[in-house]
């Protein structure tokens, strides 16, 4: 369970109409203005609540039925605290919560004398005397009625106030300023024997049982701004120091058990009442602490009911839930209006649509429809798409309307082109569509040409785990609409958040800057110690970051997918949005940094679009601080400078890293940027992050121009490209001569400890150059496969081939087999995000060049191992719940079974027999995973997770890679020959717009 701490600030409520109260009560904070009704407040827990309500300048009223007790405590309040306004401080109304009218005239005293209620408790409760279940009872005296009183007084009373309070309560928003903070709330008093057993006290457990349950029928409900718009908690003390105790009192000592005293349970009622980000809430008290169990026993359900039971009750929980409400809304509004079965228009409109119509105006149509029905009605138009897909070939393109183009050949026609009927079209899909894909809701998601998507579907278009790529990692369609409730999550402890920092602080916080540490410790006090101030937009982007640095690091610590509400920390991710300022604010360096944090989490999501996104806004925003620039003015600090660098490169390599795997324009020419790096002078801890952040961001930067050079259409030359490349492979070499000996990693010894940040640099390094290679080596791989086809081909792929092309070809395979190796160390050492995007991203494309390789070139004992090992990665991050990843490894397992690599020959297979691979065992049979994968579509719900401590055996073999493949990887360098005949390069030049990763596939499996 998550203990509560209830926090407070002065310069956050002075004003505000909140009525709230903190760790130290002794603090001088005023609560203006706050009307609070408290039944059952005599007691001692309650005089204690509103003695701490009166010393912070709260109006209460008190209903309790012992009237004498609660005079005198109204006059010691008046007395003690009184009231600066012309309301009396306190007030009471004699009130038995029994007696429905009475707590109508309690509610109605109270309005008339305060002019509205703010906040309800509900403490009145009395203990059991006698057993209704005795062993004594006879047949005689069974038949008389038993005394029934603690049910009503605590469950039925409790039904009673609560009521009431939820109309008095609302009322309040049709007579107060809206622009004052209008958060309302009804606590109830429940017990611990509201969710644990209590022996021999059967009402009054079954009663504190039934407070509970209100609470948890009632939180979503009452808390919907359509509806009620209010909280509603339970609090659920231990045994607590009252007269009702004596029996126990000293066995309970006796057991050193801790014991509340009602000012502990005080406080932690004024806590609750005092945050507004709680609802649905049940706070255990002991010993004057407080801890939550609610979120727990939520998120530990599938683990004691059963994960399949968890989720059918989850399901028939909303369906109740909507057919409740749709209920109660249909008899409010008395409507007369019908709909039929999907809530779409009569059919006859539907039927007479033209198809262009539909294509065009579904998503128009749909936004229009019904909400509830809107996921069928998306099936249904995906369905009837895929279908005309299917059915393609036959005609000319298509324009943006659905009418035929005609070819700048053909001559005049006497045939209809009006478009009334549209054409039967087949190839429209293939034809002038090559970067688009189709996502849930009917709109097509454009794929350039450097992004790895585009080469996946060139070579295998019929497949349907190409749909995964333009599918969130968590594909719940509401997922990240904002709340309704204005509930946040319950936050860690204060120094497990400290280690989620720094969980994530090693794998993005040293390759991105978006917080120091010290700024992280700062705001982290600011979020523990302050309830959220939507009206403050320095307040919101402190939350929002916060919120997603939680999210980041368990995302990055759990490392697994359990139940399905969303990958590890999704919810706070959920909850950061909500505190997302507006685009139209005001922008600043804060702000920029929170918005590449945004965007970052959306491309793990596999939300590429929201991606792309949140990072144009942050590098715009960037730009319209100057951030791109060096600033002159004399009076600004060096640590100022130095944090607008930081901005703006973090910026600046997100948005390159993004827009090129995504095959997107870039979105600032280097030439345009006139500042400089940040500083790598001081103490270490500081001087070392920026070393490696500076080098990250290099590599990005020459990412950029493999993105601008070699990708993008814009008329070039055989001699451009080969320049190009040339040039890039020059920039890569000399990057890999400046890496300092501390961010190197052994690739001879990969056993030893190696860093993160050394592994996400040098995963992207080998990336670069697979990217400035791969037009050519999916060029030359393309041409064997078709001279192989017509068998033609040479025994030795490179006959042929000028030294040059020889030499960047043989270095990307090195820089795949160079991915495999880092990726296998990282996951024995527990450093590989499951959920990273740019982990998965590298494997991949590591894994399809060397399917690809080994089909088209002879066999190679070492490409072959490598091939094994990269998909056996790739499957082990599956397993942990990356349903993404788990499409993209059956779609490779679908391209090698389609094309086969190569047969080892004699020499080798007698060579591995000698010498078995101890993985030969788990690497998969390719032929039965691609029969398996082609007859079954990606699952609804992520695989079962394993434990991060399984499946530790070595994905690479002892024997792996090859003691003379270690030094070229090593030390890996380019040499050109600038007079080389452009004729090759102008062929490969000619087939770029081979989408590289998606357009290729599709090729290769129409062989």
């Amino acid at each position: 369970m998550a203990q509560f701490h209830p926090v407070y600030s002065q310069e956050s409520l002075l004003d505000k109409v909140v009525l709230i109260v903190g760790k130290s009560l002794s603090a001088e904070l005023p609560l203006l203005l706050q009307r609070l009704t408290t039944t059952g407040g005599a007691n001692d827990i309650g005089a204690e609540f509103i003695n701490i309500c009166c010393k912070h300048d709260a109006l209460v009223c008190i209903g309790d039925i012992e009237e004498g007790k609660g005079e005198k405590l109204v006059h010691a309040c008046s007395r003690l605290y009184p009231s600066h306004s012309s309301a009396p401080r306190a007030i009471f109304h004699k009130t038995d919560v029994t007696n429905y009218q009475s707590v109508v005239d309690l509610f109605e005293a109270t309005f008339k004398a305060f002019g509205r209620i703010d906040h309800v408790i509900s403490a009145a409760g009395i203990p059991e005397n006698g057993n209704w279940f005795d062993y004594g009872l006879s047949l005689q005296n069974v038949r008389q009625e038993p005394d029934h009183k603690v049910l009503d007084v605590n469950l039925l009373g409790t039904l009673y106030v609560t009521r009431v309070a939820s109309v008095y309560l609302r009322h309040n928003r049709n007579i107060i300023d809206h622009s004052t903070n209008t958060d309302r709330s009804i606590l109830l008093m429940s017990s611990v024997a509201g969710f644990k057993d209590a022996p021999g006290m059967f009402l009054y457990q079954a009663s504190k049982h039934g407070v509970i349950g209100l609470m948890r029928s009632l939180r979503a409900y009452i808390a919907s701004p359509t509806e009620h718009n209010l909280r509603i908690n339970t609090i659920c003390p231990n045994l607590t120091d009252a007269g009702v105790i004596n029996g126990v009192r000293e066995e309970w000592a006796k057991a050193n058990l801790p014991l509340n005293a009602p000012l502990d349970v005080a406080k932690v009622l004024a806590g609750v009442v005092c945050d507004p980000s709680l609802n649905g809430k049940s706070m255990y008290v002991e010993g004057g602490r407080a801890w939550e169990f609610e979120d727990s026993l939520t998120r530990l359900e599938p683990e004691w009911l059963g994960e399949q039971p968890s989720q059918t009750l989850a399901q028939s929980r909303q369906v109740i839930q909507n057919g409740v409400l749709r209920s109660n809304k249909s008899k409010r509004r008395n409507s007369k209006i019908k709909f039929n079965g999907l809530g779409l228009p009569p059919p006859k409109k539907i039927l007479d649509c033209h198809f262009r119509t539909m294509v065009n105006g579904v998503s128009r149509g749909i936004s229009r429809r019904r909400s509830d029905d809107r996921a069928s009605v998306k099936r249904s138009v995906v369905a009837y798409l895929r279908d005309l897909q299917a059915r393609a070939a036959r005609q000319g393109p298509y324009d943006n309307d659905g009418l035929s183009i005609p070819s700048a050949s053909s001559g005049p026609s006497s045939s209809n082109t009006t478009g009334d009927v549209p054409i039967a079209r087949d190839d429209w899909w293939y034809k002038g569509a090559d970067n688009l894909l189709l996502n849930r809701s009917g709109e097509h998601q454009y794929v350039g040409a450097s992004s790895a998507t585009h080469l996946a579907r060139r070579l295998n278009p019929a497949s349907s785990n190409l749909a995964w790529d333009v599918r969130p990692l968590y594909d719940d369609p509401s997922s990240l609409r904002r709340p309704v409730s204005t509930t946040l999550p319950q936050l860690p402890p204060y120094d497990f958040a400290k280690r989620l920092f720094w969980v994530q602080y090693a794998y993005i916080g040293t390759i991105f800057s978006f917080i120091q540490p010290s700024e992280f410790e700062e705001r982290l006090d600011f979020v523990y110690n302050h309830p959220p101030d939507f009206s403050n937009q320095q307040a919101c982007l402190t939350y929002c970051e916060i919120l997603l640095i939680i999210a980041f690091g368990l995302m990055y610590s759990v490392n697994q997918w359990s139940g399905d509400g969303g990958p590890p920390g999704f919810k706070y991710f959920k909850h950061a949005l909500r505190f997302l300022p507006d685009i139209h604010e005001e922008g600043s360096i804060f702000f920029v940094e929170v918005l590449c944090y945004v965007g970052y989490y959306m491309q793990n999501l596999n939300r590429r679009d929201a991606a792309f996104l949140y990072t144009g806004l942050a590098l715009r925003m960037a730009i319209s601080l100057g951030l791109h620039q060096e600033v002159s003015d004399p009076h600004l600090s060096e640590s100022i400078r130095d944090r607008r660098r930081r901005a703006w490169w973090s910026a600046y390599s997100l948005d390159r890293l993004l827009s090129v795997k995504s095959g997107n324009p870039i979105s600032i020419q280097d030439e345009d940027i006139g500042t400089t790096w940040p500083t790598t002078e001081g103490v270490p801890s500081v001087s070392w992050p920026s070393i490696v952040f500076i080098h990250y961001t290099k590599l990005s930067r020459i990412l950029g121009r493999v993105g601008e050079e070699i990708y993008r259409k814009k008329p070039r030359s055989g001699s451009n490209l080969l320049a190009s490349v040339q040039s890039i492979l020059e920039n890569l070499t000399e990057w890999l001569r400046a890496v300092p000996d501390g961010l190197r990693i052994d690739l001879s010894n990969l056993d030893g400890s190696i860093s993160r940040e050394s592994v996400s640099i040098f995963l992207n390094f080998y990336s670069c150059v697979n990217m400035t290679a791969r037009p050519l080596v999916f060029y030359v791989i393309q041409q064997r496969l078709e001279a192989e086809a017509n068998r033609s081909a040479t025994e030795d792929w490179k006959d042929g081939l000028s030294p040059t092309i020889v030499a960047v070809i043989d270095r990307s395979i090195t820089a795949a087999r160079a991915t495999t190796m880092i990726m296998d160390a990282a996951m024995k050492q527990n450093l590989v995000a499951t959920y990273g995007y740019l982990d998965g991203e590298h494997v991949f494309c590591a894994a399809l060049l060397l399917v690809m390789v080994n089909a088209a070139f002879p066999h190679n004992e070492t490409n072959v191992r490598a091939m094994e090992k990269s998909l056996n990665v790739l499957r082990a991050m599956a397993d942990r719940g990356n349903t993404y990843l788990a499409a993209r490894h059956s779609l490779l397992l679908e391209l090698q079974a389609a094309i086969g690599p190569k047969p080892a020959k004699k020499k080798d297979v007698e060579s591995r027999q000698e010498k078995p691979d101890q993985d030969d065992a788990r690497v998969v049979d390719v032929q039965a995973a691609a029969a398996a994968s082609a007859s079954c579509s990606p699952p609804e719900h992520p695989p079962p997770a394993i434990s991060v401590e399984e499946d530790q055996q070595p994905i690479l073999s002892p024997d792996w890679p090859l003691p003379d493949d270690l030094l070229s990887i090593q030390d890996m360098t380019f040499n050109f020959d600038i007079n080389e005949d452009p004729g090759l390069w102008e062929q490969v030049l000619d087939n770029i717009d081979i989408d590289m990763d998606t357009g290729w596939i599709e090729s290769t499996l129409r062989r």
